[in-house]
């Protein structure tokens, strides 16, 4: 019963975290993506936010790291902004959370919000330059 309970927790967390119509400007088009992996606890972890988009981190009891990144980007058509959406990747090699940068031009742009879920005794280095950070359930 109690992964069923997890799950369920998980879940309400997530919901935060889905493509939906915010951040849309109304002369660009618009390009949502959701990624997630699961990948071995590190002891210690560094987040880089990037220039756009926030960090939230949750510690939990799992003995596993789940990184769930938000792709957004924005361009003048839709095809420019699937170019550029799919050109950032989320690298989350060891210790290291971080999303590619691909170019920009004029007001085309780019973001990456990240939920992440660690053990609770994670020690953690996270950086956001345009969008918040937020802590939970973490010790240490």
């Amino acid at each position: 019963m109690k992964p069923l309970v997890l799950t369920l927790a998980c879940a309400s967390l997530f919901a935060e975290l889905k493509c939906d119509s915010r951040n849309k400007n109304n002369h660009q088009k618009h390009f949502c993506k959701i990624s997630e992996q699961s990948l071995a606890a590190p002891g210690r972890l560094s987040v880089d936010g990037g220039r756009n988009g926030g960090v939230s981190v949750y510690g939990w009891s799992e003995n596993r790291m789940l990184v769930r990144a938000r792709i957004d980007a924005w361009a003048e058509t839709e095809s420019e902004a699937s170019l550029m959406g799919g050109q950032v990747q989320i690298g989350a090699a060891g210790a290291q959370i971080k999303a590619s940068e691909p170019e920009s031009k004029g007001d085309n742009g780019w973001a990456v919000s990240y939920e992440i879920f660690v053990p609770r005794q994670t020690n953690l280095s996270v950086n956001a330059h345009n969008g918040g950070v937020n802590l939970e359930e973490l010790q240490g």
